[in-house]
This record gives structure tokens, C-alpha cells and sequence, in this order.
């Protein structure tokens, strides 16, 4: 086993990035919004936009870090492939992203991984890839395990030993209103398999029947607040109805973690994202125009 304790001041930006190393800690931020989202990482803008630890390094590893986030999300870059923090309401973005074939599809184990970090505080965090299995630690607890990575199976062995022998890349992408604390990282490459001790992580067995869809309803997007958000929501969703003369419309998504009021008289929304990572609300509004077509959007995000 060879352990590579990183300097934080070998951490280098690529694109869009800072990294401010001081002692004993490294700030990463992003100074743009990246993919056109100002609080999701999506499509590839994070593959631009980066900071990279130095070396490459070679499976099986186990990577150790012990990190603060103060807002959502932060991903780590595993050569082309990443795992996904705290990755707020999107439930249906591609949480642990292929090393040998990453091809941003969302697959079953993506929807298993509770990836959800506190905010504001340190927390271990622990990612082990081996060759048949791989498993995520956080906090000391196991929220991932699997078996059924493309980068184990037959058809990409041939791919997966090309990419090793180079080594994979590592490092952080953060979204534009996030800070990263990284206070400790190593990485350590071992000659055969890095021992893997079982929690209780178990995905869902894929011949169960699928549980009954969530009725797109007031109450059940309600239910997923924290009961000191509940009653705030339900006095916005009374001033709202009450406001006069713009004549709001409550709308409920179909996957069931957003409430927006629209006012399309007055090209005013706003929304509050009640599922994921953390509850927030955010504000929107446009511009009417009766004459040909002239849009003009603005977007702001309210931390709440």
C-alpha cells in the first residue's frame, strides 16, 4: 500500500475556479455559474470548471478527506467520472457517474446513494474503488455499495485497464454559491483489493414492485419540510391567494418537491424546492410584453 498525503497548496484551478490555501485549510470556489445553472452541476461544465489534485493514481484506492460545505453541491472527479454531494432536489441526476464508461445516464444505483452532508461542519468522507466493487462512506457510515459499476463488468475491462495504467485524474467541482473547506485529503493505492467492511447500505432488489407513485398534492410536497418551514409555507400559500390584484397560481411538479406561485399578469414567480439535500426557496420574475417577442428573464436564489 502506497498512502499519498496531499498538499493543499498543490491543488491547481482549471477553468473558472480559486483555491485559496491557508493554513492547515484550502477554499474552493467557483467565480462563475458553470453549464448556464448558477446552483446545479450538470451536463460537463464541471469538467471545465475544476480544481485537480496533483499525481494520478491507480486502482484499487481508497480516497480520505475531511471537507465542510456551506451550500449545495460539490462533486469529486474521478478521471471522466464522478460521485456527487449533496446534490440538493435533483434526485434524478447521475449521482455516481461511471469511471470506465461515463456517460452521465442515470443508473438504478444513483437513485440508492444518500448523498446528503451537513452543512457548515467537517465530515469524513471515504470512497473506496476496487475492482469488482466500490463503496462511500460518509461520516463513517456506509450510504453506498455496489457490485453493478459498468467500469466491473467484462465489456469494459479491456477500457478500465487502459485508464488505469495511466492513472485517474482526481479532483473538486463546487457550484458558483458554494464554498468547499477541504482541512485533509489522501489517497492510498493498494496491491490488491482495499478491505471493505459492510454497513448497512443495501440496494433495492430490482424484481420488487415499485412502490405506489406520490400524488402530485399541497400536502404531500408539504410533508417533506421540517416542521419549523411547515407553518412559514403555509402562511406564504395564504398571502399569496390573498394578494390582490396580481392573481397568483399554485402549481405542483410531478415529481413532488416543488411549490411555485406564478402571477403571469405580472411575470413574477417564486418557488420553494422542498426535497433533497436542503429546503430553499427562490425568486424569479420577467418581463410582460404584449408587442413581438422580446424575452427577458432574472433569477434569484434565496438560502432558506
Amino acid at each position: 500500500m502506497k498512502t499519498h498525503s496531499i498538499s493543499l497548496a498543490d491543488i491547481k484551478p482549471i477553468g473558472k475556479t480559486v483555491v485559496n490555501a491557508m493554513d492547515k485549510i484550502a477554499e474552493v470556489k467557483t467565480t462563475r455559474s458553470i453549464t448556464g445553472a448558477s446552483f446545479h452541476l450538470s451536463g460537463d461544465g464541471y469538467k471545465k470548471n475544476y480544481v485537480s489534485l496533483p499525481g494520478k493514481y491507480h486502482l484499487p484506492f481508497r480516497i480520505d478527506m475531511t471537507v465542510k460545505l456551506d451550500y449545495p453541491a460539490f462533486l469529486l472527479r474521478i478521471g471522466e467520472g464522478h460521485v456527487y454531494f449533496a446534490s440538493g432536489h435533483d434526485t434524478a441526476w447521475n449521482k455516481v457517474n461511471d469511471i470506465a464508461k461515463p456517460d452521465n445516464k442515470t443508473c438504478r444505483d444513483s437513485f440508492s446513494f444518500d448523498n446528503r452532508v451537513p452543512f457548515g461542519e467537517f465530515v469524513d468522507i471515504s470512497i473506496i474503488y476496487n475492482p469488482d466493487d466500490m463503496q462511500i462512506l460518509i461520516g463513517g457510515e456506509e450510504k453506498f455499495y455496489s457490485r453493478k459499476q459498468p467500469y466491473m463488468s467484462k465489456k469494459q475491462m479491456g477500457a478500465l485497464v487502459a485508464l488505469n495504467t495511466e492513472g485517474f485524474e482526481l479532483g473538486f467541482a463546487v457550484t458558483k454559491h458554494s464554498i468547499l473547506t477541504i482541512k485533509e485529503i489522501s489517497i492510498s493505492e493498494f496491491d490488491d483489493n482495499v478491505p471493505i467492511t459492510r454497513g448497512g447500505f443495501e440496494l433495492p432488489d430490482p424484481n420488487a414492485p415499485k412502490p405506489e407513485r406520490e400524488k402530485p398534492t399541497f400536502d404531500n410536497v408539504l410533508a417533506k419540510v421540517v416542521p419549523q418551514f411547515q407553518l412559514e409555507i403555509l402562511e406564504m400559500d395564504r398571502f399569496f391567494k390573498l394578494l390582490r390584484p396580481m392573481r397568483f397560481k399554485r402549481v405542483i411538479d410531478k415529481s413532488v418537491c416543488k411549490i411555485t406561485y406564478v402571477a403571469s399578469d405580472v411575470g413574477i414567480s417564486y418557488t420553494i424546492v422542498a426535497s433533497g439535500a436542503e429546503t430553499f426557496h427562490n425568486f424569479g420574475w420577467y418581463v410582460v410584453y404584449s408587442g413581438p417577442s422580446r424575452n427577458m428573464a432574472s433569477q434569484s436564489r434565496l438560502h432558506g
